[in-house]
């Protein structure tokens, strides 16, 4: 059992310790929302080029599956595993959007990470941030005075 000593010591950090901390979460989301999902954005602009690919494997991976799909941006073809929702066979065709300039970035419509998901984690990130700074500014809140004898 912590003494009395320990447990003041306890409430008077855990206001310092749950501000810090939402500072640093809320300092994260705002780098998602601002930095990687600009940066995701970009690199999906570079992609101008389409052509087919197909899918060669298929596996299940949790509540999704890995997809292998393979594709040919000019002479030699290229092979991508990505995750995805949906199933697909092997065999089917799907549209490819690549990057001329590097084949391996890609973006296949429904299963290619958008910006757009990483600005939903990063708000969730600023939310749960904004939280830990509150709790953390109500709890330093001085409480009623105590007696003494």
């Amino acid at each position: 059992m912590a003494t009395h000593l320990e447990r003041s010591r306890r409430r008077r950090l855990a206001p310092g310790i749950s501000m810090a901390a939402g500072i640093i979460i809320f300092m994260i989301g705002i780098y998602t929302v601002f930095g990687i999902s600009a940066q995701t954005d970009k690199k999906l602009a570079r992609c101008t080029e389409e052509t087919t690919g197909v899918v060669t494997d298929v596996s299940a991976s949790g509540s999704g599956y890995f997809i292998t799909i393979e594709y040919t941006p000019g002479y030699s073809p290229v092979s991508v595993t990505l995750d995805s929702k949906e199933k697909y066979d092997p065999g089917d065709e799907i549209p490819v959007k690549y990057d001329p300039m590097s084949f391996r970035n890609i973006n296949i419509e429904g299963i290619t990470k958008t910006g757009s998901s990483d600005r939903v984690t990063g708000i969730i990130e600023i939310l749960a941030g904004a939280a830990l700074v509150a709790a953390g500014f109500f709890l330093s809140k001085p409480g009623r005075a105590r007696r003494r004898n």
